[in-house]
Protein backbone atom coordinates (compact mmCIF):
# COMPACT_ATOMS: atom_id res chain seq x y z
CA UNK A 1 0.00 0.00 0.00
CA UNK A 2 1.75 3.48 -1.00
CA UNK A 3 2.27 6.39 1.14
CA UNK A 4 -0.55 8.46 -0.29
CA UNK A 5 -2.76 5.43 0.27
CA UNK A 6 -2.17 4.91 3.84
CA UNK A 7 -2.59 8.58 4.34
CA UNK A 8 -5.65 8.64 2.96
CA UNK A 9 -6.96 5.79 5.21
CA UNK A 10 -5.55 7.50 8.35
CA UNK A 11 -7.52 10.86 7.57
CA UNK A 12 -10.59 8.43 7.03
CA UNK A 13 -9.89 6.64 10.71
CA UNK A 14 -9.14 10.23 12.35
CA UNK A 15 -12.91 11.68 10.94
CA UNK A 16 -14.22 8.57 12.35
CA UNK A 17 -12.65 9.20 16.16
CA UNK A 18 -14.09 12.68 15.89
CA UNK A 19 -17.85 11.66 14.49
CA UNK A 20 -17.29 12.91 10.88
CA UNK A 21 -17.32 8.86 10.33
CA UNK A 22 -18.08 6.95 6.55
CA UNK A 23 -21.38 5.24 7.25
CA UNK A 24 -19.84 1.58 7.21
CA UNK A 25 -20.52 -1.86 9.35
CA UNK A 26 -17.16 -2.43 10.97
CA UNK A 27 -16.99 -6.06 10.07
CA UNK A 28 -13.17 -5.89 8.48
CA UNK A 29 -10.53 -3.32 8.73
CA UNK A 30 -10.32 0.15 7.82
CA UNK A 31 -7.54 -0.30 5.08
CA UNK A 32 -9.15 -3.54 3.98
CA UNK A 33 -12.85 -2.27 3.04
CA UNK A 34 -11.02 1.74 1.51
CA UNK A 35 -11.97 1.62 -1.91
CA UNK A 36 -10.69 5.41 -3.57
CA UNK A 37 -12.33 6.68 -6.43
CA UNK A 38 -9.96 5.88 -8.53
CA UNK A 39 -10.59 2.15 -7.37
CA UNK A 40 -13.74 2.41 -8.16
CA UNK A 41 -13.59 3.85 -11.89
CA UNK A 42 -11.50 0.90 -12.52
CA UNK A 43 -15.08 -0.23 -12.81
CA UNK A 44 -16.62 0.39 -16.38
CA UNK A 45 -20.30 0.43 -14.79
CA UNK A 46 -18.58 2.99 -12.34
CA UNK A 47 -17.12 4.92 -14.89
CA UNK A 48 -19.94 4.87 -17.24
CA UNK A 49 -22.11 5.83 -14.54
CA UNK A 50 -19.81 9.00 -13.55
CA UNK A 51 -20.11 9.85 -17.80
CA UNK A 52 -23.53 10.05 -17.77
CA UNK A 53 -23.86 12.22 -15.01
CA UNK A 54 -21.64 14.83 -15.90
CA UNK A 55 -22.30 14.89 -19.46
CA UNK A 56 -25.75 15.23 -18.44
CA UNK A 57 -24.31 18.13 -16.18
CA UNK A 58 -21.73 19.70 -18.44
CA UNK A 59 -24.39 20.22 -21.49
CA UNK A 60 -26.94 22.57 -20.08
CA UNK A 61 -26.93 26.10 -19.99
CA UNK A 62 -28.00 28.03 -17.23
CA UNK A 63 -29.73 31.46 -16.77
CA UNK A 64 -29.35 34.13 -13.83
CA UNK A 65 -33.01 35.92 -12.80
CA UNK A 66 -33.75 38.82 -10.90
CA UNK A 67 -37.27 38.94 -8.99
CA UNK A 68 -38.19 36.41 -11.33
CA UNK A 69 -37.05 38.16 -14.43
CA UNK A 70 -33.78 36.86 -16.83
CA UNK A 71 -31.21 39.20 -16.54
CA UNK A 72 -28.08 38.64 -19.38
CA UNK A 73 -25.55 36.31 -18.04
CA UNK A 74 -22.99 37.56 -15.72
CA UNK A 75 -19.78 36.40 -17.33
CA UNK A 76 -18.98 34.77 -13.53
CA UNK A 77 -21.40 31.89 -14.68
CA UNK A 78 -21.09 32.20 -17.87
CA UNK A 79 -17.37 31.41 -17.58
CA UNK A 80 -16.62 30.63 -14.08
CA UNK A 81 -13.44 29.18 -14.53
CA UNK A 82 -11.00 31.83 -16.46
CA UNK A 83 -8.94 28.93 -17.90
CA UNK A 84 -11.67 26.36 -18.44
CA UNK A 85 -14.74 26.02 -20.66
CA UNK A 86 -17.70 26.34 -18.80
CA UNK A 87 -18.92 22.73 -19.22
CA UNK A 88 -15.26 21.52 -18.28
CA UNK A 89 -15.83 23.25 -14.85
CA UNK A 90 -19.36 21.93 -14.66
CA UNK A 91 -18.17 18.48 -14.96
CA UNK A 92 -15.14 18.65 -12.33
CA UNK A 93 -17.49 19.68 -10.11
CA UNK A 94 -20.29 16.86 -10.88
CA UNK A 95 -17.30 14.43 -10.95
CA UNK A 96 -16.03 15.43 -7.37
CA UNK A 97 -19.31 15.27 -6.11
CA UNK A 98 -20.16 11.74 -7.65
CA UNK A 99 -16.52 10.52 -6.40
CA UNK A 100 -16.28 11.86 -2.91
CA UNK A 101 -19.74 13.93 -2.11
CA UNK A 102 -17.64 17.08 -1.98
CA UNK A 103 -16.36 19.79 -4.29
CA UNK A 104 -14.45 22.96 -3.53
CA UNK A 105 -14.06 25.95 -5.34
CA UNK A 106 -11.73 28.36 -4.63
CA UNK A 107 -12.78 31.87 -4.76
CA UNK A 108 -10.52 34.14 -6.27
CA UNK A 109 -11.10 37.41 -4.46
CA UNK A 110 -9.18 40.16 -2.56
CA UNK A 111 -11.17 40.35 0.45
CA UNK A 112 -14.43 39.18 2.05
CA UNK A 113 -16.61 41.77 0.80
CA UNK A 114 -15.24 42.11 -2.41
CA UNK A 115 -16.77 39.95 -5.74
CA UNK A 116 -15.74 37.13 -6.88
CA UNK A 117 -13.52 37.39 -9.82
CA UNK A 118 -13.04 33.70 -10.58
CA UNK A 119 -13.85 30.38 -9.50
CA UNK A 120 -11.21 27.25 -9.54
CA UNK A 121 -12.06 23.87 -8.71
CA UNK A 122 -10.01 22.43 -5.74
CA UNK A 123 -9.20 18.45 -5.72
CA UNK A 124 -11.52 17.08 -2.96
CA UNK A 125 -9.01 15.01 -1.15
CA UNK A 126 -6.47 17.86 -1.09
CA UNK A 127 -8.91 19.82 0.99
CA UNK A 128 -8.84 19.85 4.64
CA UNK A 129 -12.01 21.10 6.83
CA UNK A 130 -11.84 22.41 10.08
CA UNK A 131 -14.09 23.44 13.24
CA UNK A 132 -13.19 26.72 14.80
CA UNK A 133 -14.40 25.54 17.93
CA UNK A 134 -16.24 21.82 19.01
CA UNK A 135 -19.69 21.67 17.37
CA UNK A 136 -19.52 24.93 15.58
CA UNK A 137 -20.06 25.18 11.58
CA UNK A 138 -17.24 24.92 9.45
CA UNK A 139 -14.87 28.17 9.25
CA UNK A 140 -11.72 26.97 7.94
CA UNK A 141 -9.64 25.37 5.01
CA UNK A 142 -6.61 24.08 4.17
CA UNK A 143 -5.67 23.53 0.78
CA UNK A 144 -2.29 21.41 0.44
CA UNK A 145 -1.13 22.81 3.56
CA UNK A 146 -2.38 26.38 2.97
CA UNK A 147 -4.56 28.18 4.75
CA UNK A 148 -7.84 29.29 3.48
CA UNK A 149 -10.35 31.35 5.30
CA UNK A 150 -14.39 30.36 4.72
CA UNK A 151 -14.59 33.48 2.58
CA UNK A 152 -12.35 31.85 -0.34
CA UNK A 153 -13.66 28.41 -0.35
CA UNK A 154 -17.04 27.61 -1.75
CA UNK A 155 -18.45 24.44 -0.52
CA UNK A 156 -20.76 21.59 -2.15
CA UNK A 157 -21.78 18.56 -0.92
CA UNK A 158 -23.45 15.85 -2.55
CA UNK A 159 -25.96 14.83 0.68
CA UNK A 160 -25.48 16.52 4.22
CA UNK A 161 -25.41 14.42 7.30
CA UNK A 162 -25.91 16.11 10.71
CA UNK A 163 -22.64 16.80 12.51
CA UNK A 164 -20.63 15.71 9.53
CA UNK A 165 -18.13 18.11 7.52
CA UNK A 166 -17.98 16.42 4.56
CA UNK A 167 -20.67 15.24 1.94
CA UNK A 168 -21.57 11.83 2.16
CA UNK A 169 -21.17 10.55 -1.56
CA UNK A 170 -22.08 6.87 -3.12
CA UNK A 171 -18.29 5.78 -3.08
CA UNK A 172 -18.34 6.41 0.54
CA UNK A 173 -21.46 5.00 1.40
CA UNK A 174 -21.83 2.20 -0.55
CA UNK A 175 -18.03 1.30 -0.09
CA UNK A 176 -19.00 -2.84 0.78
CA UNK A 177 -20.43 -3.39 -2.59
CA UNK A 178 -18.15 -1.72 -4.33
CA UNK A 179 -15.95 -3.78 -2.88
CA UNK A 180 -17.44 -6.62 -3.77
CA UNK A 181 -17.50 -6.35 -7.01
CA UNK A 182 -13.66 -5.61 -7.87
CA UNK A 183 -13.59 -8.67 -6.00
CA UNK A 184 -15.66 -10.74 -8.18
CA UNK A 185 -14.17 -9.21 -10.82
CA UNK A 186 -10.30 -9.61 -10.46
CA UNK A 187 -11.45 -13.07 -8.60
CA UNK A 188 -13.47 -14.10 -12.61
CA UNK A 189 -9.88 -12.69 -14.10
CA UNK A 190 -7.99 -14.68 -12.05
CA UNK A 191 -9.82 -18.22 -12.31
CA UNK A 192 -7.91 -20.21 -14.32
CA UNK A 193 -4.68 -19.12 -12.87
CA UNK A 194 -5.41 -18.98 -9.10
CA UNK A 195 -8.53 -21.02 -8.43
CA UNK A 196 -7.12 -24.15 -7.70
CA UNK A 197 -9.67 -25.93 -10.86
CA UNK A 198 -7.34 -28.44 -12.75
CA UNK A 199 -7.56 -27.89 -16.21
CA UNK A 200 -8.22 -31.38 -17.09
CA UNK A 201 -8.03 -35.27 -15.37
CA UNK A 202 -5.88 -38.18 -16.46
CA UNK A 203 -7.80 -41.23 -15.69
CA UNK A 204 -7.17 -44.87 -16.10
CA UNK A 205 -8.67 -48.34 -14.18
CA UNK A 206 -5.01 -49.40 -13.41
CA UNK A 207 -3.42 -48.86 -10.40
CA UNK A 208 -0.55 -46.19 -10.30
CA UNK A 209 1.64 -44.91 -7.61
CA UNK A 210 2.17 -41.51 -6.16
CA UNK A 211 5.24 -41.43 -8.54
CA UNK A 212 3.48 -42.98 -11.77
CA UNK A 213 0.93 -40.20 -11.20
CA UNK A 214 3.24 -37.30 -10.92
CA UNK A 215 5.58 -38.82 -13.76
CA UNK A 216 2.34 -38.88 -15.97
CA UNK A 217 0.90 -35.38 -14.67
CA UNK A 218 4.59 -34.07 -15.68
CA UNK A 219 4.66 -35.90 -19.11
CA UNK A 220 1.11 -34.40 -20.19
CA UNK A 221 2.36 -30.48 -19.11
CA UNK A 222 4.71 -31.51 -22.04
CA UNK A 223 2.23 -33.15 -24.08
CA UNK A 224 -0.54 -30.75 -24.04
CA UNK A 225 0.94 -28.15 -25.66
CA UNK A 226 -1.02 -26.27 -29.17
CA UNK A 227 -0.10 -28.02 -32.57
CA UNK A 228 1.30 -31.11 -30.80
CA UNK A 229 -0.15 -34.06 -31.01
CA UNK A 230 -0.30 -36.16 -27.47
CA UNK A 231 0.07 -40.14 -27.11
CA UNK A 232 -0.90 -41.48 -23.77
CA UNK A 233 -0.32 -45.11 -22.67
CA UNK A 234 -1.16 -47.59 -19.96
CA UNK A 235 -5.33 -46.97 -20.63
CA UNK A 236 -4.55 -43.04 -19.53
CA UNK A 237 -7.99 -41.33 -20.63
CA UNK A 238 -7.66 -37.14 -21.13
CA UNK A 239 -10.82 -35.20 -19.94
CA UNK A 240 -10.57 -31.24 -20.01
CA UNK A 241 -12.21 -29.97 -17.61
CA UNK A 242 -14.66 -27.65 -18.96
CA UNK A 243 -17.05 -24.34 -18.04
CA UNK A 244 -19.75 -22.58 -20.20
CA UNK A 245 -18.17 -18.97 -20.78
CA UNK A 246 -21.13 -17.68 -18.49
CA UNK A 247 -19.98 -19.79 -15.50
CA UNK A 248 -16.40 -19.61 -16.01
CA UNK A 249 -17.13 -14.65 -15.56
CA UNK A 250 -19.74 -15.52 -13.20
CA UNK A 251 -21.95 -13.04 -15.88
CA UNK A 252 -24.72 -13.35 -13.66
CA UNK A 253 -23.18 -12.40 -10.60
CA UNK A 254 -21.35 -9.68 -12.42
CA UNK A 255 -24.96 -8.59 -14.23
CA UNK A 256 -26.21 -8.09 -10.99
CA UNK A 257 -23.15 -6.25 -9.71
CA UNK A 258 -24.13 -3.32 -12.33
CA UNK A 259 -27.76 -3.48 -11.79
CA UNK A 260 -26.31 -2.10 -7.81
CA UNK A 261 -23.77 0.15 -9.27
CA UNK A 262 -26.88 1.53 -11.68
CA UNK A 263 -29.09 2.12 -8.14
CA UNK A 264 -26.28 3.25 -6.12
CA UNK A 265 -25.85 6.06 -8.97
CA UNK A 266 -29.28 6.88 -9.57
CA UNK A 267 -28.93 5.50 -13.38
CA UNK A 268 -32.52 4.76 -14.18
CA UNK A 269 -32.26 2.40 -17.14
CA UNK A 270 -30.78 -1.01 -17.75
CA UNK A 271 -30.04 0.13 -20.94
CA UNK A 272 -27.58 3.51 -20.63
CA UNK A 273 -24.74 1.12 -18.83
CA UNK A 274 -25.73 -1.61 -21.67
CA UNK A 275 -27.16 -4.00 -19.60
CA UNK A 276 -30.20 -6.69 -20.74
CA UNK A 277 -32.38 -7.49 -17.99
CA UNK A 278 -34.43 -9.39 -19.88
CA UNK A 279 -37.60 -6.82 -19.43
CA UNK A 280 -39.66 -4.97 -21.59
CA UNK A 281 -38.61 -1.91 -20.96
CA UNK A 282 -37.97 0.05 -24.44
CA UNK A 283 -37.13 3.87 -25.61
CA UNK A 284 -41.22 3.85 -26.20
CA UNK A 285 -41.07 5.75 -22.46
CA UNK A 286 -37.33 7.58 -23.23
CA UNK A 287 -39.49 10.86 -21.30
CA UNK A 288 -40.47 9.61 -18.65
CA UNK A 289 -37.16 7.95 -17.84
CA UNK A 290 -35.68 11.25 -18.88
CA UNK A 291 -37.92 12.92 -16.17
CA UNK A 292 -37.19 10.24 -13.39
CA UNK A 293 -33.52 11.04 -13.85
CA UNK A 294 -33.59 14.72 -13.84
CA UNK A 295 -35.93 14.70 -10.81
CA UNK A 296 -34.18 12.50 -8.70
CA UNK A 297 -30.79 12.28 -9.77
CA UNK A 298 -29.54 15.14 -11.77
CA UNK A 299 -30.92 17.59 -9.16
CA UNK A 300 -28.83 16.60 -6.45
CA UNK A 301 -26.49 18.03 -8.53
CA UNK A 302 -27.93 20.29 -10.26
CA UNK A 303 -29.50 22.06 -7.16
CA UNK A 304 -26.00 22.48 -5.58
CA UNK A 305 -24.38 24.04 -8.25
CA UNK A 306 -27.15 26.64 -8.88
CA UNK A 307 -27.16 27.32 -4.81
CA UNK A 308 -23.47 27.58 -4.88
CA UNK A 309 -23.47 29.83 -8.23
CA UNK A 310 -26.18 32.03 -6.41
CA UNK A 311 -23.73 32.52 -3.32
CA UNK A 312 -21.11 34.30 -5.08
CA UNK A 313 -23.35 36.60 -7.06
CA UNK A 314 -24.54 39.99 -5.74
CA UNK A 315 -27.51 39.66 -3.31
CA UNK A 316 -30.91 39.41 -5.11
CA UNK A 317 -29.45 36.86 -8.29
CA UNK A 318 -30.12 33.84 -9.00
CA UNK A 319 -28.83 30.98 -10.72
CA UNK A 320 -31.07 28.20 -12.43
CA UNK A 321 -30.16 25.20 -14.88
CA UNK A 322 -32.59 24.86 -17.92
CA UNK A 323 -33.45 21.49 -18.02
CA UNK A 324 -36.11 21.91 -20.37
CA UNK A 325 -33.75 20.23 -23.15
CA UNK A 326 -33.18 17.14 -21.44
CA UNK A 327 -37.06 16.54 -20.54
CA UNK A 328 -38.10 16.61 -23.82
CA UNK A 329 -35.02 14.40 -25.73
CA UNK A 330 -37.27 14.32 -29.14
CA UNK A 331 -36.60 17.91 -31.16
CA UNK A 332 -39.98 17.55 -33.24
CA UNK A 333 -41.65 17.47 -30.32
CA UNK A 334 -39.43 19.86 -27.99
CA UNK A 335 -39.89 22.28 -31.28
CA UNK A 336 -43.45 22.13 -31.35
CA UNK A 337 -44.31 22.68 -27.58
CA UNK A 338 -41.72 26.01 -27.74
CA UNK A 339 -44.30 26.91 -30.54
CA UNK A 340 -47.64 26.53 -28.88
CA UNK A 341 -45.84 28.29 -25.85
CA UNK A 342 -44.57 31.29 -28.19
CA UNK A 343 -48.61 31.14 -30.19
CA UNK A 344 -49.96 31.51 -26.50
CA UNK A 345 -47.98 33.88 -25.36
CA UNK A 346 -46.32 31.89 -22.19
CA UNK A 347 -42.94 32.85 -23.01
CA UNK A 348 -41.01 34.79 -26.44
CA UNK A 349 -39.57 32.90 -29.01
CA UNK A 350 -36.33 34.76 -27.44
CA UNK A 351 -36.67 32.72 -24.10
CA UNK A 352 -37.45 29.42 -26.40
CA UNK A 353 -33.91 29.78 -27.91
CA UNK A 354 -31.89 30.58 -25.03
CA UNK A 355 -33.46 27.34 -23.35
CA UNK A 356 -31.99 25.16 -26.49
CA UNK A 357 -28.37 27.08 -25.66
CA UNK A 358 -28.96 28.72 -29.02
CA UNK A 359 -27.70 32.05 -29.78
CA UNK A 360 -30.82 34.81 -29.71
CA UNK A 361 -31.86 36.79 -33.13
CA UNK A 362 -35.14 38.47 -33.95
CA UNK A 363 -36.55 37.05 -37.26
CA UNK A 364 -36.38 39.97 -39.70
CA UNK A 365 -39.60 41.27 -40.60
CA UNK A 366 -40.38 41.84 -44.64
CA UNK A 367 -40.57 45.98 -45.41
CA UNK A 368 -44.22 46.97 -45.64
CA UNK A 369 -45.34 47.68 -49.32
CA UNK A 370 -45.33 51.09 -50.39
CA UNK A 371 -48.27 52.89 -50.22
CA UNK A 372 -50.27 53.32 -53.62
CA UNK A 373 -50.79 56.76 -54.30
CA UNK A 374 -54.87 57.32 -54.86
CA UNK A 375 -56.01 58.03 -58.23
CA UNK A 376 -57.17 62.05 -59.08
CA UNK A 377 -60.86 62.09 -59.83
CA UNK A 378 -61.35 62.61 -63.54
CA UNK A 379 -62.28 66.65 -64.54
CA UNK A 380 -65.73 67.07 -64.50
Amino acid sequence: MGLLQRVRDAAVIARRAEGDAPLLPPSRSEASRFVTADQALTLSSVYRSFEIVAVAVSQLSCGVWRQGVEIETPSLVAKPDLNLPRAAFFEQTTTSLAATGNAFWRKHRTGPADPVISLEVMPAHEVAVTRAAKGSTPAEYAWKGEPLKAWQVQHLQKMRIPGRLYGLGPIEACRAELRGSIDLRDYASEWFDQSGIPNGTLTTEQKLTPQQAQDWKTQARNLFKPSELAVLGQGLTYSPVTLKPADAQFLESRQFSVTEIARMFGIPAPYLLAVVDGSSETYSNQEQVDIWFVRYTLMSYLREIEMALTDVLPRGQEVRFKVDALLRTDTKTRYEAHQVAINTGLYSAHYAQSIEGLPTYTKPTAPAPAPVPAEEPADA
